[in-house]
């Protein structure tokens, strides 16, 4: 299990984004005539960032209410040690 999965994933899905955008503007990969590239690129971004959100969301644990894989709370509410 990796200590970053949030950096980890956004950073992938960074890339493959960005490599999309190097072959449309480097590289000249031709678009449908209806595709305005930066529609394209709006919408790449969108959605990257959707995925990216996706992904971290299931990697990490809400502070509010952390639960197990189980769903069983981490924290016994309303008992203090000490």
């Amino acid at each position: 299990m990796s200590r970053e999965p949030a950096a980890i994933k956004g950073a992938i899905v960074g890339v493959l984004a960005a490599l999309v955008h190097v072959l449309v503007v480097v590289f000249g990969v031709t678009l449908p005539g209806f595709l305005d590239p930066a529609m394209l690129a709006g919408a790449l971004d969108f959605v990257a960032g959707a995925i990216a959100v996706w992904l971290i969301r299931r990697s990490v644990t809400p502070t509010a209410d952390p639960r197990d894989a189980q769903g069983r709370p981490l924290v016994i509410q309303g008992r203090v040690e000490g």
